[in-house]
């Protein structure tokens, strides 16, 4: 079970956060000089038509070039930042839990059991550029791991080390696969759930460290 809603997805009717304009500036900083429609509906998981239609939104405003019909990134710094500090957040239900075992270890155990589950937050940038003790275990699922088998305590989000994300946004998924055979999210979401999760102040530089890695394809 899921424990305690903490954020009911049921507050917000269906297609009401425009997930599919973040899937598409997640998509597009994947790489390549230029994309078509077409392949962005596939790194996006949203139809073709969703592609067209959000790429009108401001979201995108000054960060295109657009010839011949693909579509490039010329500002892939500033749609980054975008992406991330104009993201609703991914809806659904979130709940927190607590273990006494390591946060890498809390999300193998989520991992191994559950073939749906992601990592993100600190554990995804440790797969990026491992500096920083990652402080929180962050971990998307679409289906309903047994929490409380491996060994979690239900908790709440002022004392936590795992917050487990049912989200309503499930283009969370294919921006994934877009950047990485590895079980975490893309790097961008990454970097969100960094931002909303840290506590002690170093979580900053974290994200400007994946910033550098999405923006210029560069870890050191």
């Amino acid at each position: 079970g899921w424990g305690e809603e903490q954020n009911p997805a049921s507050t917000h009717s269906p297609g009401r956060r425009p997930y599919g304009r973040f899937a598409v500036a997640r998509a597009l900083l994947a790489g390549g000089p230029s994309v078509t429609q077409q392949q962005l509906a596939e790194r996006a998981g949203i139809s073709q038509g969703s592609v067209s239609k959000a790429l009108t939104a401001r979201l995108f405003d000054g960060v295109l070039d657009r010839t011949r019909g693909e579509v490039g990134v010329i500002e892939r710094a500033m749609l980054f930042d975008r992406a991330i500090g104009e993201y609703p957040g991914p809806g659904g239900v979130t709940t927190y839990w607590w273990h006494e075992a390591s946060v890498m270890q809390q999300t193998e155990s989520i991992l191994a059991v559950d073939g749906t589950a992601l990592a993100s937050g600190d554990i995804a940038a440790d797969g990026i550029s491992a500096w920083r003790r990652p402080e929180h275990a962050v971990v998307y699922t679409q289906a309903a791991p047994e929490l409380r088998r491996l060994g979690f305590v239900l908790s709440d989000r002022d004392d936590y080390t795992l917050m487990l994300g049912h989200p309503e946004d499930q283009t969370i998924w294919s921006t994934a696969r877009t950047w990485s055979t590895a079980r975490r999210t893309d790097p961008i979401t990454a970097a969100y759930d960094v931002a909303r999760t840290g506590t002690l102040g170093d979580h900053r530089e974290a994200v400007d460290r994946i910033k550098r890695y999405v923006i210029g394809g560069d870890d050191d």
